[in-house]
């Protein structure tokens, strides 16, 4: 098994792999060289992004987007909202302006996107909600701590790093010895879906910021 580890002093490898997002790491190679421009314009780096997927995903016999295969052309957003499972992430984006200043970020360049469903949602604890609804600066931090800048392969999650896990947020992302791979022990249970605009990993579980539980308490 594959293990990727913040500690007080380096990350352990045992040997399988685990996935997130973020900024750090292999930044560079995941992403497609200057396809900022390209994509705020809107056609040529997704394409890129959607043959590459598309190439490695043919190569393991998987298809590249299983979240919305018939939304054609689909960005992040359209995506998500076209599923039907992600009612609850989608409507937080909309969420007092919260929408229109993430589809700004994802105009500006690729990104990667943990997206739990609406049952990961529903196993919050009542407390989150309340901070969720009470708060929209808390609501920001939960909503963006999904969302990392540049695309991020699950197999790009294991090569960064402690100073990935630094960059990114996360605490631990694991591949079990029979392919299972968790994200602070949220189980990434689609990954690797490539829309225009960057990639998609559905998780089973919201992850949590660190600082969360500093945002007031109604």
């Amino acid at each position: 098994m594959r293990l990727l580890r913040r500690t007080s002093i380096a990350v352990v490898s045992v040997a399988a792999a685990l996935t997130l997002s973020a900024c750090g790491g292999s930044t560079d190679g995941a992403t497609t060289g200057e396809s900022s421009s390209a994509i705020k314009g809107g056609v040529e780096a997704g394409d890129a992004i959607e043959e590459e997927a598309e190439l490695e995903a043919d190569s393991q016999g998987l298809s590249a987007n299983n979240v919305c295969p018939d939304v054609s052309p689909a960005d992040i957003l359209s995506c998500l909202e076209s599923n039907g499972n992600f009612t609850r992430f989608f409507l937080y984006f909309l969420t007092g302006g919260l929408g229109y200043s993430l589809e700004g970020q994802f105009n500006d360049g690729p990104v990667t996107v943990f997206a739990p469903t609406d049952d990961a949602f529903v196993a919050l604890d009542y407390e989150v909600f309340d901070r969720l609804r009470e708060d929209e600066e808390c609501l920001s931090k939960l909503i963006t701590h999904h969302i990392k800048d540049s695309v991020y392969y699950t197999d790009d999650l294991f090569t960064g790093g402690s100073k990935f896990l630094d960059d990114v947020g996360f605490s631990a992302i694991e591949e079990s010895s029979d392919g299972v791979i968790t994200v602070d022990g949220a189980v990434v249970t689609s990954r690797d879906n490539v829309v225009d605009n960057g990639i998609i990993h559905v998780i089973d579980k919201v992850l949590i910021p660190n600082g969360f539980e500093e945002c007031p308490n109604p």
